[in-house]
């Protein structure tokens, strides 16, 4: 089965990259790499040939290599000069252009390349395989959803841990183990816990602040699971709030925030462009005296990494894709008072969308 995804995903870059006889594709990037083969270890280059695929890799994986490549690739060892066996490979397969990821080479690199490869055209290869990664396919979407549900299964568990007097530290830590627990390999970003005024910081990264009571907090944080990630932020108050001058305020704009929340999802389908679908959210954050106080995108892809392709940010004028999967998160932000985000994965489907991450969005006291 695994085997079949592979070749699936080997002859759509194919397509991609117009392959015809003399034609290949040298791939260094390791997500890449790992996307294209199965291949989890930490050294190996791919060439694809309209003739035959291979894995380049040293003594150390060799055995690794063939196990999780399951016949989709000639595993070969490289030693310390994977370029001399490129070399060699692009003669006996007799490659006449060859697509490179320059993005992810140095000049160094990319000279020695061309010395190496003299004779054979050298064609830029960059971001073609990252947008057969934006449209996730069955075994993707599967892992993604068992990601998500890994962080909605331990952001409940933390829940009904946290309690005023608590450091923000304390939170990240009990988090980042019950994800573990539930079955995650790590985490997919360094957790965000910030409380009372630093929940105005967008990346407000656990510390040693203690929680107190009535703080408002923004957790934001996500696990891997089997390579993919998912991604989620909850805000809510912990403790008692009724003597605290800056909760009602507070709490005006969580609901401004779900409200953009709710507007994006419901405008979220295949051919809307990113662009416009940040739109959604940003104009009625704006509309309601916000707007210079949400100053990131609205969203971003997921994957085999936490920011990948496609985007849903003012800078994105292509139209999404069914199968790809986002993430909804705007947010409000004011110095010296506090901060809302309120964010979902979602999956692109034509017509509409589907939310991923399950977690109560109203507004509580813990």
């Amino acid at each position: 089965m695994k085997e079949k995804i592979i070749e699936k995903r080997i002859y759509k870059l194919k397509g991609t990259a117009q392959f015809g006889a003399g034609g290949g594709f040298y791939i260094v990037n390791p997500i890449n790499v790992r996307y294209l083969s199965g291949f989890t270890g930490g050294e190996a280059q791919l060439l694809i040939t309209d003739r035959e695929n291979f894995l380049i890799t040293d003594f150390r994986y060799i055995e690794q290599a063939g196990l999780e490549t399951e016949g989709a690739y000639k595993v070969l060892n490289g030693g310390r000069d994977p370029g001399k066996f490129l070399h060699k490979l692009a003669k006996e397969n007799r490659i006449k252009n060859i697509f490179i990821e320059e993005d992810f080479i140095t000049y160094k690199e990319y000279k020695n390349l061309r010395e190496s490869l003299n004779g054979i055209m050298l064609l830029d290869g960059s971001g073609k395989v990252e947008r057969l990664r934006s449209i996730k396919d069955e075994t993707e979407t599967a892992l993604i959803y068992q990601a998500a549900r890994i962080g909605d299964a331990a952001l409940e568990r933390v829940i009904r841990y946290i309690r005023p007097g608590m450091t923000e530290l304390q939170v990240k830590n009990r988090l980042e183990y019950e994800m573990m627990e539930l079955g995650a390999s790590g985490t997919s970003f360094e957790t965000i816990v910030a409380s009372g005024k630093r929940s105005a910081m967008p990346h407000g990264t656990a510390s040693e602040k203690v929680i107190d009571d009535g703080d408002i907090v923004t957790v934001d944080f996500g696990c891997i699971y089997k390579g993919y990630c998912s991604d989620m932020t909850r805000t809510f108050f912990v403790g008692n709030t009724e003597k605290r001058d800056e909760t009602k305020a507070l709490e005006k704009i969580y609901h401004i925030v779900n409200t953009a929340r709710e507007k994006a999802i419901k405008a979220a389908k295949a051919g809307i462009t990113g662009k416009d679908l940040d739109f959604v959210a940003r104009s009625y954050i704006r509309e309601m005296g916000y707007g210079e106080n949400f100053g990131h995108g609205l969203g971003h892809g997921v994957g085999l990494m936490i920011h990948e392709a496609p985007n849903a940010n003012t800078s994105n004028d292509r139209p999404l894709e069914a199968n790809s999967i986002i993430t909804i998160e705007p947010g409000i932000y004011i110095e010296g008072l506090g901060g809302v985000r309120i964010e979902d994965m979602i999956i692109i489907k034509d017509g509409g969308c589907e939310v991923i991450t399950q977690t109560d969005r109203n507004l509580i006291v813990i």
